[in-house]
């Protein structure tokens, strides 16, 4: 029988490897969240660095005159809309209970990321020991990040539709309202705690809409916005035939419409190399959306890969292919084959994480065909001139994005990931669906009411389209690609771009050319 001196030594012995063992607890629960921390700010610059693949695909999509002017509003976007997302945009898609729109909390709020800075206070020893407090291992700060690098990715889209013809002060403008109030109103109403479409929301309508990585809050939004922009803005000088210079509805008989005259860019190479910078870092966008590597969150990013790049393939060689045969010039055209990679990228952002496998593949055919139906609607039909098809690429093919999210998504994989039980429409989860098409037709309505106030605001005092110097005098009009015409960077920027791989010779301004008129 054993002593009372006996059974003291066991407890002590059985307290000792219980303190071992909720202390080995705690140091593996710290490792996982810092290794979900890293997860999320790796991931956020893989985004981040999209921002060079649409700088790139932008400027090889653009003539050569206006390189400069398209890659500084890009750098811009960036800069801008950092200072813009601490401010005010990251409270508004995050903070309060409001299902509409963030508002600011009391006493601790998200603006200027105070609540965030507070816990630090909190959490740190600064009075020389150097601790940290359990618990605080930044993923308030990864988070911030990880969503500053969406919003960022939403006002660049906006670069490629009214490229060329935009005053600098009037995109500016546009960006910061995006980044301020269009982008984190969407985002909030699908991926805050209380936003009236998001999953994690117990009253979020029909149970919340499928939007696991931003077909709709990003992409439509950027998409919708662009569209406008262009309508607004004009074409360029010389893509339409007058009098279908300027947007029109679309009208049934009549005569037909002369085709827009072609404007290639300037360099296929920087296109392709956008194109895969851009489905480079797809990868952290759709993946990176699981914001965790533990738990479940590797087994629903591993598969994500895989869709993503499948959808992206097909997408690619799916326009490609159609533009060969079904296209005005029968060619292999590398543009076609970086606007389907990117349209069938965009399809599959919504379900990556939800549809089967082989789903990825219909959602990026399906999307290669809305790309480039879309596209010849905006530019045939509706005379507006998207020198990247933005809309076709972002817009459209966002809103299939999310339909075929609401169609495709399998049940077992939106109730691990969404907690959303019944699937999307094809496995009986109307409710799902239901859901989503409210979504796509919210967006449209939001980002339509609110980018047209910003561009006909813009336009009314005369701020929204450039106009540009000649060596015959200081303003015209209009800009063409006269010879004797300052290009839209020489007019604007202080330099003559490249043209023709050369560097022409620099002009006197004291000595005017007769402006032509060929």
């Amino acid at each position: 029988m054993a002593s009372q001196a006996d059974v003291a030594l066991l407890q002590a012995q059985v307290a000792a490897l219980q303190s071992a063992v909720e202390t080995l607890q705690a140091a593996q629960n710290l490792a996982g969240q810092a290794a979900d921390t890293w997860w999320m700010l790796s991931n956020g610059i893989l985004v981040f660095f999209m921002q060079c693949g649409f700088g790139m695909l932008e400027a090889g999509s653009v003539s050569a005159r206006a390189t400069q002017n398209i890659l500084l509003k890009n750098l811009m976007d960036t800069a801008i809309g950092c200072l813009l997302w601490w401010a005010i945009g990251y409270a508004i898609a995050f903070e309060g209970t409001n299902p509409f729109i963030g508002t600011a909390s009391a006493d601790n709020t998200l603006f200027f990321t105070i609540a965030y800075i507070r816990e630090d206070d909190a959490a740190f020893d600064f009075n020389g020991t150097g601790t940290v407090a359990p618990g605080s291992y930044g993923r308030h700060w990864a988070f911030w990040w990880w969503q500053f690098t969406f919003a960022s990715v939403a006002a660049t889209i906006v670069s490629g539709a009214v490229a060329e013809r935009a005053q600098l002060i009037a995109y500016i403008v546009y960006s910061s309202v995006m980044t301020l109030l269009i982008y984190p109103v969407c985002a909030h109403w699908v991926w805050s705690e209380y936003g009236w479409l998001s999953t994690l929301n117990p009253n979020a309508f029909n149970g919340g809409a499928l939007d696991f990585a931003g077909s709709g809050a990003v992409h439509m939004t950027g998409g919708i916005a662009g569209l406008v922009g262009a309508a607004v803005i004009g074409p360029r000088p010389g893509r339409f035939t007058p009098p279908y210079n300027k947007f029109r509805l679309p009208t049934c008989g009549g005569p037909p419409l002369p085709p827009p005259i072609e404007m290639p860019g300037h360099s296929t190479v920087l296109q392709a190399l956008g194109t895969f910078i851009l489905w480079m870092g797809w990868y952290g966008f759709n993946a990176g959306s699981t914001v965790m590597i533990t738990g479940a969150g590797a087994a629903t990013a591993a598969p994500i890969f895989i869709r993503t790049t499948l959808s992206g393939s097909i997408g690619g060689l799916s326009a490609v292919t159609m533009e060969r045969y079904l296209g005005t010039g029968k060619i292999w055209s590398v543009g076609a084959m970086c606007n389907g990679t990117l349209a069938g990228l965009v399809s599959v952002t919504a379900g990556c994480a939800t549809i089967p496998i082989w789903a990825a593949v219909i959602h990026g055919f399906i999307g290669s065909l809305v790309y480039r139906y879309s596209a010849k609607f905006v530019t045939e039909v509706l005379c507006v001139d998207d020198p990247l098809d933005a809309f076709a690429v972002h817009g459209a093919c966002g809103a299939w994005g999310v339909l075929a999210a609401g169609l495709f998504s399998e049940p077992q994989y939106s109730n691990v990931v969404h907690g959303v039980a019944g699937g999307g429409g094809l496995y009986g989860g109307g409710r799902a669906l239901g859901a989503n098409i409210i979504y796509i037709l919210s967006i449209t309505m939001w980002t339509f009411t609110t980018s047209f106030s910003v561009f006909w605001t813009l336009r009314s005092f005369g701020v929204l389209r450039a106009d540009h110097t000649n060596y015959a005098g200081p303003q015209t009009a209009t800009f063409t690609d006269a010879p004797n015409q300052i290009s839209f960077d020489g007019s604007k920027h202080g330099l003559q771009p490249y043209e023709g791989g050369g560097v022409p010779p620099k002009l006197d301004p004291a000595k005017p050319v007769p402006t032509s008129e060929a």
